[in-house]
């Protein structure tokens, strides 16, 4: 019998070979966000204004983007080596695996969908019916 029955995985810097899925999405549309990363560290605001700042940048850029940006934005974010192998193995093995990240839900819903995770959270960012981004995540 395994000793272990669920494997919980970070996505930022662990899954994605990259800073972090929002670093990745600010450098695809070209903004930065060092001043709020900054606010953030540094205790003067809380990790939704932090997102909601984040999202501002896209949105200052282009009052129109979309849902369909972000994923467009997200898939081609590079991933590390051997997911695949490792999430068939402990699936084998009868271990869960799942995603919970700090990270843009978007992309751990890519990732889980495509290697066969069980689950997943992370932040999701919020829209309007017609897919135009409202500022604001959960």
């Amino acid at each position: 019998m395994n000793r272990y029955k669920l494997v919980v995985f970070d996505m930022d810097g662990v899954l994605i070979d990259y800073v972090s899925s929002w670093t990745w999405v600010h450098d695809k549309m070209g903004v930065e966000n060092e001043e709020a990363f900054r606010s953030f560290k540094e205790g003067r605001i809380s990790e939704i204004e932090f997102i909601r700042r984040d999202i501002g940048l896209w949105t200052g850029k282009d009052k129109d983007v979309r849902i369909s940006d972000i994923i467009n934005a997200l898939h081609d974010v590079p991933l590390i080596h051997g997911i695949q192998e490792t999430i068939a193995a402990l699936s084998h093995n009868g271990i869960r695996s799942v995603i919970v990240s700090g990270g843009i839900d978007l992309a751990a819903k890519m990732i889980a969908d495509e290697y066969g995770f069980d689950d997943h959270a992370a932040n999701s960012i919020m829209c309007c019916p017609d897919g135009i981004l409202t500022g604001e995540a959960r």
